[in-house]
């Protein structure tokens, strides 16, 4: 019976640790707490009754009053349900033609009212499509045209998600297709314009084709070959003539196609027999037809200029230094004309009204920041690795860019504590996070600051590394020209470290008693520079323990080395009796730092890996938006975290939730565990 009682025990212990091994991974969503910023301009529209301007940015996008240009409606996040990677931001965004919905479309394709704050829905598309560009709204609404990323062109009903995909061949008479630009819809909305480009024998071509969308047939090719090259596009290695935006577009009128391809210029075409009309002007750049079908808006020699569609007459309607090609619009009654200017003010929308040389309203996109690398970490985990100082080991504060100045901005609010007086500096952040070194470059001075006022504390010459001690009372400074200690409240130098041997060292590490310095050359595994330690107690330089790996405190005055083969990447614990490290076999191990044992690490270990406060856990970035968490004891994934939206995400911490920074070129955003 005592047998069968084990037996059965054993039994149900192996079950137990069975289910125990095949348990799901519980996963989390993280919480989106801020965003800071308003991205990047991407393109400009305006509303079919010339209203309002809907600028797209990188992050989202914004509609203004064109009267005013007050700010009518924001989005600056990504749907819950987005999978938009961070370098496919959104490229592609129209109106439909009653001015009542808007299309926005990469991944896949989302539909917003224009004055809602999430989307109506959302299309999804197919992975072989994705990301998609050159959205255009068919007339009746049921149906959105898109180029892919094949090139091909798709067509996808509003209602039902349904996919058509126009049957281009590829290959034909010894020629493939190398670009698809327009599409563009005729105003019955049966028929469907398209540019293409094609190259074969070393020869590039270009065409027309129109399809018939209600039996999907190609009913007309109108080839471009033959006539006099006077566009605007640029010449490729290829000899591939398509610019970056070329434009086919229906008369609103449905009799004519303009065809602006970058290398034979404006074009005009009867689109029911496929006859040449007009070539028009040499360097004119296509925008678009005015609503009566009688003018066509185009950019040339940085003019804005109507011409004629009946005798070929240009008029100037705006003139100003700072229109960009491709990146200005005209309303459709001709009215108004939105730019994106870059040249002495980055990142500003003007509005002109037309036949006026001086926008009536100037817009700038002050809200554009980009997080910088500064410095070096000197949190003591990992020695002598330049590591980005974007974020306070806290997590509370940000050092950005904003309009070419550094600021340091609250993670949470956004709001600015303080701004460098210089714009270029060298940041270092103190372990806690509370305070923070400036080197003013080329001002001839460094300051210690509080970080959260900007309140200086004290001042310095220039040095080079910098490392807090663990009380953050003093500090360990120098590089080339020698290493000093000083005093945090005052700057007053307590300690001046003479080597004999002019080593340069360019890293510090505090022991945990603060009493020892570890000197190095960026924790160098080849030894450029042999590492040797301060004591301040004897007020002497000694030689670091013998061997090649990587050295690390491991109790209040005592060193270890975590290999003897070359690594590429050390993450202490918190405790100091654990570190994951990356040999350059690329595995990662684990190491218990005094027994000197190594075990198997987490799988996804890397740059962007955190130790949890407890050092029971190590959190990896595994994929966009997604965090493993990997427990020590039990030695696999024991939890999952996702931020939605968040694929740009890179900057990883865990104060004391775990968290996550996004910069995504223009905007920050901040995800934080529950």
């Amino acid at each position: 019976m005592a047998r069968l009682t084990s037996c059965f025990a054993l039994l149900l212990y192996l079950v137990c640790f069975a289910y125990a091994q095949t348990t799901p991974t519980p996963v989390g969503e993280m919480l989106l707490v801020s965003g800071i910023g308003s991205g990047r301009i991407e393109n400009l529209s305006f509303s079919p009754d010339g209203k309002s301007l809907l600028v797209l940015t990188n992050i989202g996008f914004r509609i203004l009053d064109v009267q005013s240009g007050r700010v009518v409606n924001s989005i600056a996040s990504y749907a819950r349900a987005s999978s938009w990677r961070w370098e496919d931001s959104p490229v592609a965004i129209c109106w439909s033609n009653d001015g009542k919905q808007i299309a926005r479309a990469s991944r896949e394709i989302e539909i917003w009212s224009p004055l809602g704050k999430t989307p109506e829905r959302t299309l999804p598309i197919s992975y072989e499509d994705a990301p998609l560009s050159d959205l255009v709204w068919s007339p009746s609404g049921d149906q959105i045209a898109a180029r892919t990323s094949q090139p091909r062109i798709v067509v996808i009903d509003v209602r039902s998600g349904r996919r058509v995909l126009i049957p281009e061949k590829w290959e034909e008479d010894g020629s493939t297709v190398f670009a698809l630009k327009g599409p563009s819809w005729s105003p019955d909305g049966r028929l469907l314009a398209v540019l293409v480009g094609r190259i074969g024998n070393s020869a590039a071509s270009e065409s027309i084709h129109i399809w018939d969308m209600s039996r999907l047939a190609l009913v007309r090719d109108i080839s471009l070959t033959g006539l006099p090259n006077s566009g605007h596009g640029r010449e490729t290695e290829d000899s591939m003539f398509i610019q970056d935006r070329p434009i086919v577009a229906w008369a609103p009128d449905g009799k004519v196609l303009a065809a602006d391809s970058g290398k034979t210029g404006l074009l005009l075409w009867d689109a029911r027999t496929g006859k040449f009309l007009r070539q028009l002007g040499q360097g004119n750049q296509f925008l678009s037809w005015s609503r009566d079908g009688a003018i066509l808006h185009v950019v040339a020699d940085d003019q804005v200029r109507f011409i004629n569609r009946g005798d070929g007459i240009a008029t100037v309607a705006t003139q100003n230094e700072d229109i960009l090609q491709g990146q200005t619009v005209v309303s459709a009654d001709g009215r108004y004309i939105a730019a994106i200017v870059d040249r002495r003010r980055p990142d500003e929308v003007d509005l002109w009204r037309a036949g006026t040389k001086k926008p009536f309203i100037q817009i700038p996109w002050t809200g554009a920041i980009h997080m910088e690398n500064y410095g070096v970490d000197s949190d003591n985990t990992r020695i002598g690795m330049v590591w980005p100082s974007q974020v306070s080991p806290n997590g509370n504060q940000l050092a950005v860019s904003k309009d070419g100045a550094t600021e340091i901005l609250d993670s949470m609010t956004g709001r600015q504590a303080f701004a460098p007086s210089s714009p270029r500096v060298w940041i270092a952040w103190s372990p806690s996070g509370n305070l923070i070194v400036v080197d003013h470059a080329g001002a001839g001075d460094t300051r210690l600051i509080r970080a959260n006022s900007g309140q200086p504390i004290s001042q310095f010459a220039p040095s080079g590394f910098v490392a807090f001690s663990p009380s953050e009372d003093l500090i360990a400074s120098g590089g080339a020209a020698g290493v000093r200690v000083l005093r945090v409240n005052d700057g007053t130098v307590v300690e001046t470290i003479d080597d004999v041997r002019r080593r340069h060292f360019h890293a510090a590490s505090w022991s945990p008693n603060g009493r020892m310095i570890l000197l190095d050359d960026f924790g160098d595994d080849a030894g450029s520079v042999e590492p040797a330690v301060f004591s301040l107690t004897d007020k002497a330089l000694k030689p670091a323990p013998p061997g090649r790996g990587r050295l690390l405190w491991i109790g209040p005055d005592e060193l270890v080395r975590t290999t003897i083969s070359g690594g590429i990447f050390t993450l202490q614990s918190p405790n100091r009796q654990l570190a994951v490290t990356i040999p350059q076999t690329g595995a990662s191990e684990l190491w218990d730092l005094r027994a000197g044992k190594t075990a198997a690490g987490p799988p996804q270990a890397g740059f962007s890996s955190v130790w949890s406060p407890d050092s029971t856990r190590i959190a990896s970035m595994s994929g966009p938006g997604k965090i493993d968490v990997w427990d020590v004891a039990a030695h696999r994934v024991t939890e999952t975290w996702y931020a939605p939206g968040a694929e740009g995400a890179t900057t990883l911490l865990w104060p004391e939730k775990l968290t996550l920074v996004e910069n995504i070129g223009g905007a920050v955003r901040v995800w934080r565990q529950p």
